[in-house]
């Protein structure tokens, strides 16, 4: 059984409580969705404006008498409070300021509840913005924020919450805390995700924990950068929260998947239009959707006329790189600048339109672009120089350790660049204009190009980071992988994917749920890398660089090279590549427009290691081939005319000619 308990408080008896707007009309909306037997299917218990006592009884209801296959929402919006020691409590209309512990409703309370529950799948929804109602005069002992998850977690439990914040908002003599913020973005976001079924991420038909809160983080972030949702669970896998209709390929337009899902028949029937015109015109994605929308479709798939480096806005394009050319003088480290319009690759930056060079840093190594295209962190010697890409002038230097450098990088917002070499990684931060050094450590890092997040390589796993504040790191989570050797962050920080010696584990950090587990690992020394639209996943093998679908864990394509240091271009025309010890002294690059490399010379890049076992083995195919023929040939010949020195003569004339026979037959036959 599907049941839902919503709960919503917006006025008060006691003052220090402002009245609130927006959780009566919430709960109506989210009422109206989950009650809906084609989205949420549940039976739900609507609870406004309630006294504490009668709230502690139909919670202590509704989990008392669950079953184990019974499915439990608990929503609750209105205000919340930190009492003296910390402790979070769910303000009820007649909860008192001067006797919360006896008037509001304990997460404690509803934590234990959960724990004794026998219902298996759990899932709490928390929209309050904790005003804190103190005293005047008196400081809370705790600190200004709470964790709300750690409060509320249970057994078999995820807690989806508006915010972990607690903000304390006196007013002279009064001592009034304000509520929260008008309208609700969050509650908003969640009847939105379910109603239109855009939170089902991965198009299968089916709304999962882990999927809503990706969705509903990202349009809270949007709204109200202020307002961060956290979620987090003690259930293995995601739970199902609602059905968000016909399966659809992950990948389209948000608003072209609400038309899809309308209830409308006339808006249903626009977005079917708007499908079979895309699938018309060459997008494949489109005319599997419309397959799926319509079983009945027999629209045709024409060969797209749109250049393969334009992509319309929503489409994903994934793979499809065609043409390869060389660089020489390229190096192992690859890079290109934020706008796409500058690559560096050992002591040279060319320009990536006329593939005409720009600039040479004599003895530079493993070049990096700062964010914001200004700056060129560059190695040389026992430095790292920052130039400025605008007149190549040196704008700082970094001295650095006797050990060899392997890799430079800049946090997402250009404050901090990171030296990786020698099995050791040092940070410098800018402050007030100056480069200071501020620590190393012994880990291999990784950054995320569009988020605050940085992964480190420790001993019980992978540590997430959080870098916004310069001075203080903040370890977000740890995901326990002991076999981790390397990692790689999706520029928008949501996905992270941990290789381990023989498989790679896609994770979404937003919920630390594991997303797809790929069979390719990597050895001590590669890494995978993301492409700039957060999904395709490069993962270097012995048979080449294999491009996966990170969502759908499928391979996309393969360049079969043994290069192993990896980069795209932000625009996501180009994929370049060199070799980590720079053995061949050159670049590649690979376009999904032929045009976009003219000015270069084709150039076959070094064969994968697969590749060059089976060159070895086809240049020696004839040969061995020809070898047996005389063997078999030599053999036969004596066991059909007999022993002696005549006949072992006219054998061995048999078997040379046996030999040069089938070589060439079988070199001609069987080329590769």
């Amino acid at each position: 059984m599907r049941r839902a308990l919503l709960v919503a408080t917006d006025r008060y008896v006691d003052p220090t409580f402002s009245a609130l707007r927006s959780p009566r009309r919430d709960v109506a909306e989210l009422d109206r969705v989950l009650r809906d037997p084609a989205i949420g299917g549940f039976t739900t218990e609507v609870l406004i404006n309630q006294s504490s006592g009668h709230l502690r009884e139909r919670v202590e209801v509704a989990f008392g008498g669950a079953g184990h296959d019974d499915f439990l929402l608990l929503y609750l919006s209105g205000h919340g409070v930190k009492d003296r020691f910390g402790r979070l409590q769910f303000v009820a209309t007649d909860t008192r300021n001067e006797r919360v512990a006896s008037s509001a409703v304990a997460a404690q309370f509803v934590h234990d509840l959960i724990d004794q529950s026998r219902a298996s799948q759990v899932v709490v929804w928390l929209d309050c913005c904790y005003g804190g109602a103190f005293p005047s005069g008196m400081l809370p002992r705790a600190a200004g924020s709470v964790d709300v998850v750690e409060q509320l977690e249970g057994r078999g439990c995820v807690v989806m919450t508006a915010s972990t914040h607690i903000q304390y908002a006196y007013e002279p003599g009064g001592g009034v805390a304000n509520g929260r913020p008008e309208p609700s973005v969050f509650t908003k976001a969640i009847v939105e995700g379910l109603q239109t079924g855009v939170a089902d991420l991965d198009g299968d038909g089916e709304i999962t924990t882990g999927e809503l809160y990706s969705y509903v983080y990202d349009r809270v972030r949007a709204e109200n950068p202020e307002q961060t949702p956290t979620s987090s669970g003690t259930v293995s896998g995601d739970l199902v929260v609602a059905h968000a209709g016909s399966r659809l390929p992950f990948g389209g337009p948000d608003e072209l998947r609400r038309l899809l899902r309308s209830r409308d028949p006339a808006l249903r029937e626009a977005g079917v239009r708007i499908l079979a015109e895309r699938a018309g015109g060459g997008d494949v994605e489109a005319a599997e959707a419309l397959r799926l929308v319509e079983p009945g479709s027999d629209v045709v798939v024409k060969p797209s006329r749109t250049p393969p480096s334009v992509k319309t806005p929503g489409e994903v394009v994934l793979g499809g790189f065609v043409r390869c050319a060389e660089l020489p003088d390229g190096a192992s480290t690859v890079a290109f600048s934020p706008d796409s319009g500058m690559f560096a690759s050992g002591e040279w930056v060319w320009d990536t339109r006329t593939w005409q060079r720009l600039h040479h840093v004599e003895d530079g190594a493993a070049p990096v672009f700062s964010p914001d295209g200004r700056l060129l962190a560059v190695g040389r010697l026992a430095t790292v120089m920052l130039l400025s890409t605008s007149t190549w002038a040196e704008v700082a230097r970094l001295d650095c350790p006797p050990e060899g450098l392997d890799e430079l990088g800049f946090t997402h917002d250009g404050r901090s660049v990171l030296w990786r070499g020698g099995g050791l990684w040092r940070v410098w931060t800018v402050l007030n204009g100056s480069w200071r050094h501020r620590g190393y450590g012994y880990n291999q890092v990784c950054i995320s190009a569009g988020s605050p997040q940085l992964a480190k390589l420790r001993t019980e796993g992978v540590e997430l980071l959080d870098t916004s504040d310069p001075g203080v790191w903040r370890t977000l989570h740890t995901f326990r992988v002991s076999g981790a050797r390397a990692m790689a962050l999706s520029p928008d920080g949501r996905l992270l994917a941990i290789s381990e010696p023989e498989k790679t584990t896609v994770w979404r950090t937003t919920d630390r749920a594991a997303l797809r587990t790929l069979p390719v690992g990597v050895d001590a020394f590669d890494a995978p890398v993301f492409g700039p639209d957060n999904r395709t996943l490069v993962v270097p093998t012995r048979s080449g660089l294999k491009l996966y679908d990170a969502v759908k864990g499928t391979v996309t394509q393969t360049l079969p090279t043994q290069l192993d240091r990896v980069a795209f271009s932000p625009d996501g025309r180009l994929v370049a590549a060199g070799h980590r010890h720079g053995y061949f002294g050159r670049a590649w690059v690979w376009a999904r427009d032929p045009g976009d490399l003219d000015g270069l010379s084709a150039g076959k890049p070094p064969l994968s290691s697969v590749d060059q076992d089976h060159e070895v083995w086809v240049s020696l195919r004839p040969s061995v081939a020809g070898v047996v023929a005389a063997v078999v040939g030599f053999v036969a010949t004596l066991v059909v005319v007999g022993w002696s020195w005549l006949m072992a003569l006219l054998a061995l004339v048999v078997a040379v000619g046996l030999f040069v026979v089938t070589r060439s037959v079988v070199k001609r036959a069987w080329p590769s």
